[in-house]
């Protein structure tokens, strides 16, 4: 009986070993392959996905895929992959004030190795690229820019490529320039109004000089003496990230005149202010107060900034700028007159 056991266990052995030999020492592997669309272009560059058996890299298209960086003297890289085509890209050097891309091919070959000190995102060129995955790195800079992050972005088009940025883009109108918002009609002007140059012009304010803003430029429909226009000011869309959005306003009570938070080109929020209300003080019609949009009932979605102006009369203006994103309300924050969602 224990021999027979025994036999029993070396002709298993034997069974097993020559079946090992024949695999050639190795056991079977599963390999995935999928696509998968960033929710937010730019968040991260590649992920891992691991099966039972076996770990596979999964990239995001090249025809749509970003990396950046805020940071100065930083280097952040990203893989991506292409079928096969023509790849156009596009650079910013934001706030590092200078930026460097390398890209290489998938035999490691260099494809693109340049630099810009364009702050804002523009075309840099379009190049042949072969199917495969593609390593892209980009390196900022040590200076003093403008404009928000560094960007590398790939497109497979000449036409700017559409961004959703994690901040709200030029929130602070910072570049003199209204970049990455959208003007419509003439009551915002052709650019941000100077306050400096603003209070050294008795006309460009009414009453008293403006005051408390954080910033350097900031948007108006108030023309310096000139008529009021209807006008509309768009921003760049932007992921509602935060609970908050806060700002800087100075306005009248007034149908015409309004903050909106837009989803698909639709309004999702409509917020009314009344800064001339006299119990804030004399000089109420030129001094901006902190204003708070609760952005909870578009969280985590791509949303976008309208201001609106639509009046004739001369006090009627609008005065808007600092937006942020935050997880608390501006302190002291003005109630708005009315607010509403849908």
């Amino acid at each position: 009986m224990h021999k027979g056991i025994v036999v029993y266990i070396v002709i298993v052995i034997i069974i097993f070993s020559i079946w090992y030999i024949s695999t050639g020492f190795k056991t079977s592997l599963v390999t995935t392959t999928s696509t998968i669309k960033p929710t937010h272009p730019g968040a991260s560059t590649t992920i891992s996905a691991t099966t039972t058996t076996n770990s596979s890299f999964v990239y995001y298209p090249c025809n749509n895929f970003s990396i950046y960086n805020a940071t100065i003297n930083a280097t952040v890289s990203g893989k991506c992959y292409w079928p096969g085509g023509v790849l156009g890209l596009w650079v910013a050097a934001g706030n590092p004030g200078s930026e460097h891309v390398i890209i290489k091919g998938p035999s490691n070959e260099l494809l693109v190795n340049q630099s810009s000190t364009e702050s804002c995102l523009t075309f840099y060129q379009n190049f042949s690229a072969p199917a495969g995955v593609y390593n892209v790195t980009l390196i900022t800079g040590d200076s003093h820019g403008n404009c928000g992050y560094a960007i590398a972005k790939l497109n497979s088009t000449t036409v700017p490529p559409p961004t959703v940025y994690d901040f709200v883009f030029n929130g602070n109108f910072h570049t003199g320039h209204y970049t990455g918002w959208n003007v419509t009609g003439k009551g915002f002007g052709t650019a941000p109004l100077n306050i400096t140059y603003a209070n050294s012009n008795a006309k460009c304010y009414l009453g008293q000089p403006w005051s408390n803003y954080n910033g350097t430029f900031f948007a108006t429909t108030y023309t310096c003496g000139t008529s009021v226009s209807p006008g509309n000011l768009t921003s760049s869309p932007f992921y509602a990230d935060s609970s908050f959005l806060n700002f800087k306003i100075i306005s009248p009570a007034d149908n015409g005149l309004y903050v909106e938070i837009l989803y698909n080109g639709t309004p999702k929020i409509i917020a009314h202010y009344n800064t001339f209300n006299t119990s804030l003080g004399a000089n109420a019609s030129s001094t901006f107060r902190n204003a708070t949009i609760p952005l909870t009932t578009v969280i985590g979605k791509p949303v976008e900034i309208r201001v609106v102006a639509d009046e004739l009369a001369m006090q009627r203006f609008i005065a808007v700028g600092d937006f942020v994103l935050s997880q608390t309300p501006s302190p002291a924050s003005i109630q708005p007159l009315n607010i509403t969602f849908s």
